[in-house]
């Protein structure tokens, strides 16, 4: 399944990059969707690493792209609503100079900080590929078996909560940003703002 999932993340990637002429691809700002189906692309490629033999090298490994994948989607996803929040919310359709290069620096600088607290995560509370003893299960003749399981653990710690109340709080923020977000002004409001000399993104 996480062959599947990667295979079609890639797929859309190409149709994004075949087709990212065409206005539809334009509009939506194409470097967020490449760096958004890339998040997504790092999550799917953590889940693939638990099929294989479990070590500290991959619990580590895993642990490292599963977060970066979650920032890398949704940060560009907070820059993208933020800027329709902005312009949706201007009612006086004033000059709004949000651009892409601004969204970029702001991403990258909250990327900067996560890919941090992951270094200090694996110098510090290493996730460790540790062995889980199951319960024992008792066949039909009355001999109880007992299977023993090598799982990725991660125990709490400051860094790792640090990472998931940002991420919890990053959602938070996109739903309050969404919930916020007023209809997109008219065509014919655009225009008049225009010929005032505003609206500009």
């Amino acid at each position: 399944e996480c062959s599947f999932l990667i295979g079609l993340t890639c797929f859309f990637i190409g149709l994004v990059k075949y087709w990212e002429n065409e206005n539809a691809i334009k509009f939506s700002q194409r470097k967020f969707l490449y760096i958004m189906l890339g998040g997504i692309l790092f999550i799917y490629l953590s889940f693939l690493l638990l099929i294989v033999d479990y070590s500290d090298a991959v619990c580590g490994a895993e642990n490292f792209l599963f977060h970066i994948g979650i920032w890398t989607t949704l940060l560009p996803l907070v820059a993208k609503t933020y800027r329709t929040n902005k312009i949706a919310n201007n009612r006086g359709l004033k000059r709004v100079k949000i651009t892409d290069k601004m969204l970029l620096q702001w991403t990258g600088a909250a990327m900067f900080v996560v890919i941090l607290l992951l270094i200090l995560q694996i110098a510090f509370y290493p996730a460790k590929a540790a062995e889980m003893t199951g319960s024992p299960r008792y066949l039909e003749n009355g001999v109880a078996v007992t299977y023993v399981v090598t799982q990725c653990t991660a125990g709490l710690s400051p860094v790792s909560g640090l990472l998931f109340a940002g991420e919890l709080g990053v959602i938070v923020y996109l739903a309050v940003l969404a919930h916020f977000t007023r209809r997109v002004p008219s065509g014919e409001q655009v225009r008049g703002a225009k010929r005032r000399g505003g609206c500009s993104v």
